[in-house]
C-alpha cells in the first residue's frame, strides 16, 4: 500500500471512499441539492432591538439630563445613543454612538450650557470629545486641562478622548485611563482649594 505523502493533494472530482471519479456536473449538481436543503430551512426569527418601538420612534425619544447642584464633575455630551434613549439611561450601549446632530445645534445650546453650569457650579467641566469642545469654544483644542475656564466662571475645562467605541485614536478603554487618572487629579485640585477657602472664611 503506498503512502500518502504531503505533495498529494485533493481533488474534488474524486471520492476517496469510492474510489470513482465525478464529472464537474455531478458535483455542482450535488452541491446545490446540499444548498436547497439548507435554504429550505426557516430562517431565525430576528429580535428587535428596540422592543416593538422603531429607530424613528426611539430617536424622538427624551433623556433628561442626570444633574445636581455642586456636582464634582459635570460629564458634557453631544447627543444620547440610541440605546441609551431606549433604556432611558446616558452612556448605556457598551460600545456609545451618537444621534447625528447639526453644528448649529450645539451653537445654538451654548448659552443654555452656561448658564445651567453657573447654576450648578460643578468643580469640573468635562467635555466628552474634542468636537463638542471645538464648537463650544470656536477654537481648536488639545485634549486635557485646558486654558480657559467656562465663561463668566472660575470652573475649569478638561476635554476627554470621546469615550465612544467607535473612536479611532483612543479606541479601548485602557488607551482612556491615563486621562480619566489626570481629571481625578484635576478634581482633587479643586476640591482641596475649595475646602482651604471655606477654612479661612470660618477663621
Amino acid at each position: 500500500m503506498s503512502r500518502k505523502t504531503k505533495s498529494d493533494r485533493f481533488s474534488p472530482y474524486f471520492d476517496s471512499r469510492s474510489g470513482k471519479c465525478h464529472d464537474a456536473q455531478q458535483l455542482q449538481d450535488e452541491q446545490d441539492s446540499q444548498t436547497s436543503k439548507l435554504g429550505s430551512k426557516s430562517p431565525r426569527k430576528r429580535a428587535r432591538k428596540y422592543g416593538d418601538m422603531t429607530e424613528d420612534e426611539v430617536m424622538k425619544l427624551l433623556l433628561p439630563d442626570r444633574v445636581d447642584q455642586n456636582l464634582d464633575i459635570l460629564f458634557i455630551g453631544i447627543n444620547p445613543g440610541l440605546t441609551s434613549a431606549y433604556k432611558g439611561h446616558h452612556y448605556a450601549g457598551p460600545n456609545k454612538q451618537n444621534h447625528f446632530i447639526f453644528r448649529k445645534e450645539i451653537k445654538d445650546g451654548v448659552e443654555d450650557l452656561i448658564s445651567k453650569i453657573k447654576r450648578l457650579k460643578p468643580l469640573v467641566a468635562c467635555f466628552n470629545g474634542k468636537g463638542i469642545y471645538e464648537i463650544f469654544s470656536r477654537s481648536k483644542c488639545e485634549i486635557g486641562n485646558q486654558p480657559e475656564c467656562i465663561p463668566g466662571t472660575d470652573v475649569p475645562v478638561y476635554v476627554m478622548p470621546s469615550t465612544s467605541g467607535r473612536t479611532m485614536t483612543y479606541p479601548r478603554a485602557s488607551d482612556k485611563l491615563r486621562f480619566f487618572q489626570e481629571l481625578k487629579e484635576l478634581r482633587d485640585a479643586r476640591k482641596a482649594m475649595t475646602a482651604n477657602t471655606v477654612a479661612e472664611d470660618n477663621t
